[in-house]
C-alpha cells in the first residue's frame, strides 16, 4: 500500500513539474528577445562559475570544501537579494 501511495505522489509531482515546464515554454515563446538574452546570460554565468571552480580546485584539498560552500552561499545570497 505504501509503495502505491509513493507512486501516486511521484506521478502527481511529475504532472505538476511538466505543467510548469509547459507554462515556462509558453512564456519563452511569447518573449523570444528576452529569452535569447537570458539564455546568453546563463551561458556566460556558467562559464564564470566554471572558472571559479577551476580556481577553487587549485587550493589545497582541505580548503576546497569550505571555500566552495562559501562561494555557493554567496551566490544564493546574491540571488535572494536580487529576486526576492
Amino acid at each position: 500500500m505504501r509503495n502505491g501511495r509513493r507512486n501516486e505522489e511521484d506521478g502527481k509531482t511529475e504532472r505538476i513539474v511538466l505543467d510548469r515546464r509547459r507554462e515556462i515554454n509558453d512564456i519563452k515563446r511569447r518573449n523570444p528577445d528576452l529569452t535569447m538574452k537570458v539564455d546568453a546570460f546563463e551561458r556566460d554565468l556558467r562559464d564564470k562559475l566554471r572558472h571559479i571552480h577551476a580556481l577553487i580546485c587549485q587550493l589545497h584539498l582541505e580548503d576546497r570544501e569550505l571555500v566552495s560552500t562559501a562561494v555557493i552561499h554567496g551566490l544564493h545570497r546574491m540571488t535572494d537579494e536580487t529576486f526576492l
